[in-house]
């Protein structure tokens, strides 16, 4: 009898229980799916380490991740994944599970690729992990909550890594509103286009270039960092239904002092419009867009970029953006300090593309008119609030949030709002359409070559 009861217990657990072992980690619970985050155990106590800070706002996760799981020669479609969680009285575990599912993904190299995919049950869920050497950067967002995924530095084995809840209180403002530049007697120079093809919109190359503290702060993992800006851009894009996606035309160390970290960010900006080492390398490489990565120093805001107002192909001069890089799992665990959104690049790109702000955080002058308007009529983010003033969802190009990998669209619904508005509403808000519009007119501020 003894013998019988011991055996259902054991199916018990078995059945409700997670199992992690190297090279392959799985969960048995209702179906059998391979576990991507297994719990790393505490060192002194064997227990499931939990890092919170006294205020119990900073939630954050030590993992162990199988990246065989999201591997070009993996066959799982499905796989269990753990967020972290507040350990109430009601849980015991310092972790939720949810299950991701594989959209598509790209492959770079034999230990470079990116996934893509989504929370199964979750409205309008995004999962991008980004991998670069065989190093990972991730991001999940679902239910208003966003998580960001990079390796533990603290640790000595090279599969841990850290899941951190971002916190939208400590968030950066993105910008303080992108500059129309004036484009009035300025003269389009055929030299950009002589001799080459008519580019179709689908690829818009950019030009990524960094400071030397962003090099020394990120290392090896400087390539991986960027390749995870553009396919968080990317996926905004293909979420959104935006026929058109980014790449790398280049990145390079930019070492010149007068657009660095000790450089306000409305000056370094002008300061690499008018570079011409720069201009000679975006010719080279035949770059449509310009920007520059900076190492955010909990001053001023998290990006700068002049909007293309109206379209027009003399905008090339002006496709130029600051970005600042400062992710939450940079900051020690209970300090505090700001950071970054990750879709900064996205964002700032976006004003390059003839997007704006959402309507509310419009510029004006004195008579009322909006200095920084989008492209078209329709060019602005959307957001949404509940009867509370709470916000639900903040598209890209919003300044509120939480923010949704999702440009504005009247096309898609989030938790049964439309994300946008159409172009006959007073407050039309369509920027996937903006850019729907404007891709090839970006696209070819720089044509390829024949």
């Amino acid at each position: 009898m003894i013998q019988k009861v011991s055996k259902k217990i054991i199916l018990i657990l078995l059945l409700f229980s997670s199992f992690c072992f190297p090279g392959r980690s799985f969960m048995v619970f209702a179906e059998d799916l391979p576990l991507l985050f297994c719990p790393v155990n505490d060192d002194v106590t064997g227990s499931e380490r939990k890092l919170q800070t006294s205020d119990g706002n900073d939630e954050r996760l030590r993992v162990s991740v199988d990246l065989s799981l999201i591997s070009p020669q993996s066959g799982d479609e499905r796989v269990e994944a753990l967020l972290p969680e507040k350990i109430t009285a009601g849980s015991e575990k310092p972790y939720r599970k949810i299950v991701i599912a594989k959209n598509r993904s790209e492959i770079r190299g034999e230990h470079s690729y990116s996934w893509f995919g989504t929370v199964e049950e979750k409205d309008l869920s995004t999962v991008v992990m980004t991998v670069a050497d065989g190093v990972m950067y991730g991001h999940i967002d679902i239910d208003g909550d966003s998580y960001s995924i990079s390796a533990d530095k603290s640790s000595h084995d090279k599969n841990d890594y850290l899941i951190v809840k971002n916190d939208e209180t400590r968030l950066a403002p993105i910008d303080d509103g992108a500059v129309s530049p004036l484009l009035k007697g300025k003269k389009k120079n055929n030299r950009h286009s002589s001799g080459r093809v008519q580019d179709d919109g689908s690829v818009i190359d950019v030009l990524i270039l960094y400071t030397q503290e962003f090099s020394d702060k990120y290392g090896d993992e400087t390539d991986g960092k960027i390749q995870h800006f553009v396919d968080l851009a990317n996926e905004a894009y293909h979420n959104s239904g935006i026929n058109t996606s980014i790449s790398i035309a280049h990145s390079e160390l930019y070492s010149d002092s007068g657009a660095d970290e000790d450089i306000n960010i409305d000056n370094a900006l002008p300061f690499i419009l008018t570079d011409t080492n720069i201009a000679a390398l975006r010719d080279e490489y035949n770059a449509d867009l310009v920007t520059l990565l900076r190492v955010y120093k909990d001053t001023d805001y998290c990006g700068l970029g002049y909007q293309m107002s109206p379209v027009s192909p003399l905008f090339e001069e002006y496709a130029f953006s600051v970005v600042e890089v400062k992710d939450i799992s940079d900051i020690p665990q209970g300090s505090s300090g700001r950071y970054c959104h990750k879709t900064t690049l996205a964002h700032e790109l976006g004003h390059n593309m003839g997007c704006a702000h959402d309507r509310s955080h419009l510029k004006k002058d004195k008579k009322g008119n909006i200095i920084n308007k989008g492209a078209f009529s329709y060019s602005y983010g959307y957001d949404k609030k509940n009867s509370k003033g709470k916000g639900i969802f903040g598209t890209i190009m919003s300044y509120d949030r939480p923010t949704i990998t999702y440009f504005s669209t009247p096309k898609v619904k989030y938790k049964g709002y439309a994300i946008g508005k159409g172009s006959k509403s007073k407050q039309s808000a369509d920027n996937a359409r903006t850019i729907n519009n404007t891709r090839n007119t970006v696209a070819n501020f720089r044509n390829s070559e024949q």
